[in-house]
């Protein structure tokens, strides 16, 4: 042994060479072998001295083989015989790849899921499983090229390891290592796929507002929620109402002080991180176009060595060459991830240089409310108001207030770190924020209770994480608006004044009643004492003084209570409950909270207080009907809509035509009537920010008589305004209607 080397599967040929050494003849001459071998012989006779040659054939096995040729021959009666051995070794020559991606063996999609931007590792494990010795052993990668190795050489068994690194990229990515070896003229190879999945991290921010802190409403946009506001029945006394002007302007400066030094200190935080971010990112260019040099000069050396080889093909010469390429390919690999880090450090920059721009306008707009409101200040701080008095009215405790819910998701492939959440009106100090967030994880929090204001409002909340210098960002508004209710009626105001209803049926222990049947049976009088009327009088007034918008935290539950009993002991005119019941005992408390509410001694005030306090109260508002009709009762010659002055005769005009076409005619009404009763000093906190806006989309899509129609995406934009700007016009939010005026609100 071994004998020959030769390739398994290859042919190989035996050869016998037989010779007569003795002094006689000998016949019946043959060669056999011992593994089976067909040998062929070209006589069976030889002379003394004489040789013959035989042959046989087969194919090489793997590993070592060993035969036995054995020749045999006669003289008369008397046999002699020879062995002679024979060896070879059948070399199976082979080579594995097992390619990994961050230490897994992802054959197939999708493999690992990472993060775009994250570093990737390449681990190629190599192994001799032939049975001979390599060399010459190469690994490549069909995207990376050229694999970095501890060797060449690989004997039978023996195993390598070889990595690569990059930088993940989005989306689907697929690579395939390939492993090649030779021994002596047999070449072998092998090659394995590899995959990983890039995914951005992200963050999803989901927010919701409640009246109550259990019961959420996910209001993405306005209205949103609809939750009764506290009225002020607080009137200072003397004509010019100078003691509540002051109390505001003293508010509006410490609200907008506080406002601006917290936009302030947002937009510096901004500035801080966009320069550093700027910092990274000219670092990371430079870095890049210093590897994007070293990878040029490489290639103009593997160009050159190239040249050479292919001009005088020396074993030198294709060192050199190879040598170059290793050299070229390695700095290639180096500006490629150079260059990705340059464009993920830009995007970066680019994030935060405009979240940069949006702090400072939004510090701008601040230091402008500011100045004005200190301005403000300033005229009134010093003044004497008198003998301006309070008075509040009724007896009431009201509370309106709001719950904002935060759930922050990691829904990205990555653990998130530096997570903070914020809102753009209200302090989430109070909110535990992990260190950090693994992929499908959440955290919440609720911030809460804070006085309910009237109007629409909305406050947008912020959540943000990063990984490895990527920073995420998500954000979601809450929208709320606040009613204020006209205060609470008695059975007797409710059963009076039928134009007053919200409604026009109501549903009472699970049966529904019309308007004026309700009314009806309101005004009957009671058979006998019977006690389903004294509740009903109560429940049907306690449930329009909530669905016109007066606080009902302090009665929801008794008017659940009330309905339940009505459905238990009624209906009314079927069934009677007598006084001495036991069903009235049970009844009879739940009447009596009905009854506080409805006069106004609970959580929301009378309807009274209005009558009370005529002397101190505004005019109250007015529709487009009654602008178009009284111009004499105009507060000012001329309106200004979406920044065009319209003079009276003009304004009127406008205001007695038709809006069926033109929905920029139905803008001007509702816009006009809101700035005139306004003018007229009627209440106008919860309305301000709305005729912003509502000029604003005139300005855009105006003037009026633009031909505008009701299903255009403009109008989608302009409807919210018209129908909050109808509200205030028709007395459904910070100001009561006009008592001069019968409503016939509908819509």
């Amino acid at each position: 042994p071994t004998g020959p080397i030769v390739a398994v599967g290859s042919p190989i040929s035996w050869t016998y060479v037989v010779t007569n050494t003795g002094n006689v003849d000998l016949i019946n001459v043959m060669v056999t072998d011992d593994q089976g071998v067909a040998v062929t012989c070209p006589k069976t006779t030889l002379v003394v001295g004489e040789s013959m040659t035989c042959t046989a054939n087969g194919l090489a096995m793997e590993g070592q083989y060993a035969n036995i040729g054995t020749a045999t021959g006669y003289y008369n009666d008397m046999p002699v015989s020879d062995t002679d051995p024979s060896h070879y070794y059948g070399a199976a020559a082979a080579i594995d790849i097992e390619k990994y991606t961050n230490g897994e063996d992802a054959d197939m999609p999708t493999g690992p899921i990472v993060a775009v931007g994250s570093p990737i590792s390449w681990t190629y494990v190599v192994t001799n499983t032939g049975n001979v010795p390599l060399t010459n052993v190469k690994v490549t990668d069909n995207k990376i090229g050229a694999i970095m190795c501890p060797q060449t050489t690989l004997a039978v068994g023996e195993v390598m390891t070889c990595t690569a690194e990059g930088i993940a990229m989005a989306g689907q990515y697929a690579n395939i290592g390939t492993a090649t070896g030779d021994h002596g003229d047999m070449a072998v190879t092998d090659n394995d796929p590899s995959h990983y999945y890039g995914k951005m991290p992200k963050i999803d921010l989901e927010k919701y507002v409640s009246k109550d802190g259990m019961n959420w409403d996910d209001a993405d946009m306005p209205k949103g929620l609809i939750v009764p506001v506290c009225p002020d029945y607080t009137q200072p006394g003397g004509e010019n109402d100078c003691q509540t002007k002051k109390d505001h302007y003293r508010s509006e400066h410490d609200r907008t002080k506080s406002e601006y030094e917290k936009k302030k200190n947002d937009y510096e935080r901004s500035k801080s991180d966009r320069d550093k971010s700027k910092s990274d990112y000219d670092k990371s260019c430079y870095e890049k176009e210093s590897s994007k040099k070293n990878h040029d000069n490489k290639k103009s050396s593997y160009d050159k060595a190239k040249s050479d080889y292919e001009r005088s093909k020396t074993a030198a010469n294709k060192y050199r060459m190879d040598k170059a390429k290793s050299e070229y390919d390695y700095s290639k690999s180096d500006y490629d991830k150079k260059s990705t880090s340059c464009d993920s450090k830009k995007a970066d920059y680019d994030r935060k240089k405009y979240d940069s721009d949006q702090k400072k306008s939004e510090r701008d707009k601040a230091k402008s409310d500011y100045d004005k409101a200190k301005s403000d200040w300033d005229k009134y701080k010093d003044k004497d108001c008198g003998s301006d008095y309070t008075d509040k009215c009724g007896t009431y405790e009201c509370e309106s207030a709001v719950y904002f819910r935060f759930v922050v998701t990691n829904n990205g492939p990555v653990t998130l770190t530096e997570l903070e959440l914020t809102d753009s009106d209200y302090d989430t100090g109070s909110c535990v924020i992990p260190e950090s967030l693994a992929p499908g994880q959440s955290f919440e929090c609720i911030i809460g209770p804070i006085p309910a204001v009237a109007g629409q409002h909305t406050n947008t909340g912020t959540a943000t994480g990063q990984y490895g210098g990527i920073y995420v960002m998500d954000t979601d508004d809450a929208n709320y608006f606040g009613v204020v209710g006209k205060g609470t009626g008695t059975p007797g105001y409710w059963m009076n004044h039928p134009e007053a209803w919200p409604v026009e049926s109501i549903t009472i222990g699970g049966k529904t009643y019309t308007k004026s049947k309700a009314i009806s049976l309101m005004k009957a009088p009671s058979k006998g004492g019977d006690k389903l009327y004294t509740m009903f009088q109560a429940l049907v007034a306690a449930k329009l003084n909530v669905l016109s918008g007066n606080v009902s935290d302090c009665i929801d539950a008794t008017i659940a209570a009330a309905d339940q009993w009505m459905a238990t002991y009624g209906p009314i005119e079927v069934k009677t409950v007598s006084a001495s019941s036991t069903a009235w005992k049970m009844g009879e408390p739940l009447y009596l909270l009905l009854d506080d509410y409805n006069n106004g001694l609970l959580c929301a005030p009378s309807r009274d207080c209005f009558d009370k306090k005529d002397v101190y109260r505004s005019k109250g508002t007015k529709t487009t009907s009654f602008w178009k009709a009284k111009d004499k009762s105009w507060p000012t010659s001329s309106v200004r809509v979406g920044g065009k002055t319209y003079y009276k005769s003009e304004a009127l005009n406008y205001l007695n035509s038709s809006t069926k076409k033109d929905v920029t005619y139905k803008m001007f009404h509702a816009l006009a009537s809101a700035k005139l009763n306004m003018a007229e000093g009627n209440e106008k906190s919860c309305i301000e920010d709305r005729i912003k806006s509502a000029d604003s989309w005139m300005e855009k899509y105006g003037p009026v008589g633009r031909n505008l129609a009701m299903t255009t995406s403009a109008w989608r934009e302009g409807e919210v305004h018209f129908q909050i700007l109808d509200d205030y016009n028709n007395g459904k939010l910070c100001s009561g209607y006009s008592k001069d005026v019968t409503s016939t609100w509908s819509r």
